[in-house]
């Protein structure tokens, strides 16, 4: 290991006393002459050695140019171990000043200082230097053994001083990184905490606050408004068809579309009388927003003096969210929205109530045609639980297997032969009796539900179908169901239909899928390549109808472009005959453009011999109606047909009866 090497300074007036210094630690004093001490003493040439190590000694004769010595050291990071600082040097600093200041300077640096012994007594020298423990005190004239011992003990408290000032700068600057650290993690802690706290209380994707503190607010507001005796007021807002735009352009442009909304119904409060600044003190508020999820907003209004107030606000708002369009992603995109309104106390006294009554007025507004505003009435109360009550009862008649299927005939007109049967859906209620479609399947489209009917017809006339053609062998007959646009638009449909198909083991072409003219006003490459992947099903693929043609957003450009089977007229139509001579051309005018098109036409809805005759002359190719026969279960349509063909069944109206549907 190698030894250290020490820096020694002496201070003193008397050049003797260094030449003596010098001598003290010179390897093979006795082997040099008298001109190398000369050398030694004036050239400074010689190397000084303890037996620990190298010493360099170094020489000043006055207390100002030690202090010199000393500062400059330090700067060059080269410190001195040790100095030898005489008591007295005329006529500048003495020993004593000359310690103090280097002591001022230099903290570590360890001191022997030189007196004689007419010099200051220990007990004066301990009053006038202090610092105790950080010097000693040499008598001259000097012992070489005692300067020796003396110089090798400080050097070595130097360097241990040196040493534990190293661990603990060390462990101070390891404390250091601890402490930031700590710190660090203490404001990540509370960073996370804030964030928590505003996930709790804020709608991450507008900033408005969500359904938990919107109830917090309402309910403080509450306590305001009870204690200054004035109205307060509840709007629910939903915009219209945001779902369209969402299934359209993708969730990212409905997320921006909700986020300037946002942003305008932020705007209008800020601006308008009605509204103080937002600070998260609820009682400040006198218009404050929510976003209680999806496309649904809040708004509390309070200290209003007349309920009538409120009418100018609901229009103001509806143009404000109206008008301009929006710009999202280069799109433009026109979105409305539709309010409901509740009032405290009329309409409810706590927060929950008043939610719901405002809710409830919002779905009255839609109904109304949507982009409007509604006031909570009790009447519509009674309407909405009726909604809900009709939509739990949907469910549990799911569960409870309450729903069936009866089978209506259909038969071409050419060869009088039954050709096949449409699948309508009836709901045995437990209390109301059999439901026919219209008095449930509008609910159930504004839910999930109408999928889970639409799911349960498709399974279920897929096993009827088998039964048929097991039991009976009617392979030529073919069974149509109606399907939603939920449905129809499910980028899945092949894939469910195709697993109905082949669950069951039926033929695709005994399957035919009735849908609506509105489902087919897209007729981009997404809804051609998906009807064309469900007539080619299977290799034989199932038949595409267009049923009630006529009543919707009829467009006779869109038959020439999309791969279709059957063209259904509706019985509106067919109820005409005979009486309005326009519905007679339009009717016509679709058999001849159809047939042109090379689509199959059948009629539904017939009824009379009249208009038997009328369709049969018109070139319709198949009908249906209570002409043939009523819906019936699937026993009776098998015995139907057998009893058809046996007989040679002819159209007659001896079945007649009134409409069902």
């Amino acid at each position: 290991m190698d030894k250290p090497n020490y820096k020694i300074l002496v201070i003193d007036d008397n050049p003797m006393i260094h030449k003596d210094f010098r001598k003290i630690f010179t390897k093979n004093t006795h082997k040099r002459n008298r001109m190398d001490s000369l050398d030694e003493l004036f050239l400074e040439e010689e190397e000084i050695v303890n037996p620990l190590g190298h010493i360099q000694i170094d020489s000043c004769y006055s207390g100002q140019e030690g202090l010199l010595l000393i500062q400059k050291s330090i700067d060059n990071n080269e410190p001195y171990s040790v100095a030898f600082v005489d008591i007295r040097m005329p006529p500048g600093w003495d020993g004593i000043e000359t310690v103090s200041r280097i002591f001022d300077i230099e903290p570590n640096i360890q001191i022997i200082i030189c007196s004689a012994y007419s010099d200051y007594s220990w007990e004066n020298m301990l009053v006038e230097v202090q610092h105790k423990g950080r010097w000693l005190l040499l008598k001259k004239p000097i012992d070489i053994t005692e300067v020796r011992q003396m110089t090798l003990a400080l050097c070595e408290k130097w360097l241990l001083q040196l040493d534990m000032k190293g661990q603990i700068e060390k462990k101070t600057r390891l404390l250091r990184e601890a402490n930031k650290k700590l710190e660090l993690q203490v404001k990540k802690l509370i960073s996370a905490k804030e964030e928590i706290k505003y996930l709790a209380y804020y709608d991450t994707l507008t900033g408005l606050p969500n359904r938990f503190f919107f109830k917090e607010i309402l309910e403080q507001s509450l306590l305001d408004t009870k204690r200054n005796n004035k109205f307060l007021s509840v709007f629910f807002l939903d915009l219209d068809d945001f779902k369209k735009i969402n299934d359209t352009l993708g969730h990212t442009a409905g997320d921006l579309l909700l986020k300037q909304v946002s942003n305008r119904l932020s705007g209008f409060l800020r601006a308008s009388d009605f509204v103080s600044h937002h600070n998260n003190n609820p009682q400040n508020f006198s218009m404050a927003s929510a976003r209680l999820g999806g496309d649904e907003f809040t708004i509390i209004i309070k200290n209003i003096n007349k309920p009538e107030e409120l009418r100018n606000v609901a229009n103001r708002i509806i143009n404000v969210i109206g008008d301009p369009p929006y710009l999202i992603e280069n799109n433009e995109i026109n979105i409305n929205t539709s309010i409901g309104i509740s009032v405290y106390p009329r309409d409810g006294t706590d927060s929950v109530t008043l939610i719901k009554h405002a809710d409830m007025a919002m779905y009255q507004a839609k109904e109304h045609g949507k982009n409007k505003f509604n006031f909570f009435d009790k009447y519509l109360h009674r309407i909405v639980v009726e909604k809900i009550m009709l939509e739990q009862g949907i469910r549990k008649g799911l569960e409870k297997k309450e729903f069936f299927l009866e089978y209506q005939p259909k038969v071409s007109i050419s060869t009088n032969a039954i050709i096949g049967c449409e699948a309508l859906l009836r709901w045995k209620h437990p209390e109301k009796g059999i439901l026919l479609p219209i008095q449930f399947i509008p609910v159930a489209e504004e839910s999930d539900l109408i999928l889970k009917i639409d799911h349960w017809v498709l399974r279920e006339a897929c096993a009827q179908i088998r039964k048929w053609q097991d039991v009976t062998g009617f392979n030529d007959i073919i069974t149509s169901i109606n399907i939603s646009a939920r449905l129809f638009n499910d980028p899945d449909i092949v894939t469910i239909v195709s697993d109905a198909i082949q669950n069951t083991g039926i033929h695709a072409n005994s399957l035919e899928l009735e849908i609506t003219e509105s489902m087919l006003l897209n007729t981009g490459e997404t809804t051609i390549k998906r009807l064309n992947d469900l007539r080619h099903l299977l290799n034989r693929g199932v038949k595409i109808s267009v049923d009630d043609f006529g009543i919707g957003y009829s467009s006779l450009n869109y038959l020439g472009k999309l791969p279709l089977d059957t063209l259904k007229i509706d019985h509106s139509f067919v109820d005409r005959i005979g009486i309005d001579v326009n519905q007679t051309s339009i009717i016509k005018a679709i058999i001849n453009l159809s047939h042109e098109l090379k689509l199959n036409v059948i009629a539904e809805g017939v009824e009379t011999q009249d208009q038997f005759a009328f369709l049969k002359k018109a070139g319709c190719d198949e009908i249906q109606g209570y002409i043939l026969a009523k819906p019936m279960s699937a026993a009776k349509f098998i015995r139907f047909v057998k009893n058809w063909r046996k007989s040679g069944g002819q159209i007659s109206g001896k079945n007649n009866q009134s409409r069902d549907s």
